[in-house]
């Protein structure tokens, strides 16, 4: 079901960038989506958002089977890998019937 789910957000991605008519890899509409690449040397997985190149470490994303990608979840991606990039702390913050829990 995630792999559905991955696969229309992905869709979704790709139709944006025809409607933009993005055709260089330097173009913030292409930068700004998650990247997931493989390394064939190292054989690492990095994770690229904008200037950010991380190691994929396998991270916990919560129930898998309740994630749902919507263009929120996808910015805030951004704000998290920008935040890490700068090496800054982000946290989310809102009330529990948006999926947020607070302690």
């Amino acid at each position: 079901m995630m792999l559905i789910i991955v696969l229309v957000h992905s869709s979704d991605i790709i139709d944006s960038l025809i409607s933009y008519v993005c055709n260089d890899v330097g173009a913030f509409e292409w930068l700004v989506h998650l990247r997931y690449y493989l390394e064939e040397e190292n054989e690492a997985c990095l994770i690229k958002q904008t200037k950010g190149v991380f190691n994929y470490g396998f991270e916990y994303l919560g129930n898998r089977e309740r994630l749902i990608i919507t263009p929120l979840t996808a910015r805030c991606f951004l704000s998290f890998t920008t935040a890490l990039y700068l090496n800054q702390g982000a946290m989310l913050e809102g009330c529990r019937s948006s999926g947020k829990q607070k302690p």
